[in-house]
């Protein structure tokens, strides 16, 4: 199930690929090592292509379709299975955390002490006590944005968003 964007406008999508270019000039793109050589090769295609025409689930979709996952991957105690929900758990973390850095970007322009507030995007069943203690919660536009700028591959310092949480910002 795609997230539900609040503020995805053109204006948003056009600042994505500008976040999406830059970390492609700086040679910092986040590749998964659950992507194939093929995945790898066309990754930021395919970003590029669901932020122009899509949404996260977009991104999912062209991953499961193109077969781009790896079957198998090695932990610390040996081969498993690629589990199931990879493709949506990485489709879901780095389409948001564009949508949100663009976010950043838009608001940043207007004012240097601009905050977004957190809400959830997916619905849950059963969602963790963090997930909903975040909920509704203001932070600083430029701390969001230094933060995922310099987290990718990895969770944000500030924890928000965290993977398979459903949380994602909105602007004030």
């Amino acid at each position: 199930m795609a997230l539900k964007y609040e503020n995805l406008t053109p204006e948003i999508r056009q600042l994505m690929l500008d976040e999406l270019e830059l970390d492609e000039r700086n040679d910092v793109l986040f590749i998964s090592r659950r992507l194939n050589d093929s995945g790898r090769e066309n990754w930021g295609n395919l970003l590029r292509d669901a932020i122009n025409n899509g949404d996260d689930k977009t991104l999912k979709d062209s991953i499961q379709h193109g077969s781009f996952l790896n079957l198998t991957e090695e932990t610390s105690k040996g081969t498993r299975k690629v589990p199931a929900t990879a493709a949506q758990t990485l489709a879901d973390g780095e389409f948001n955390r564009l949508y949100i850095r663009a976010l950043c970007v838009k608001v940043l322009r207007k004012s240097d002490s601009a905050v977004l507030v957190t809400y959830r995007a997916r619905e849950s069943s059963r969602p963790r006590q963090e997930s909903e203690n975040a909920i509704g919660m203001a932070y600083r536009a430029k701390m969001i944005l230094d933060d995922l700028r310099s987290s990718q591959g990895k969770e944000p310092e500030s924890e928000i968003p965290s993977p398979n949480s459903g949380i994602s910002f909105k602007i004030a």
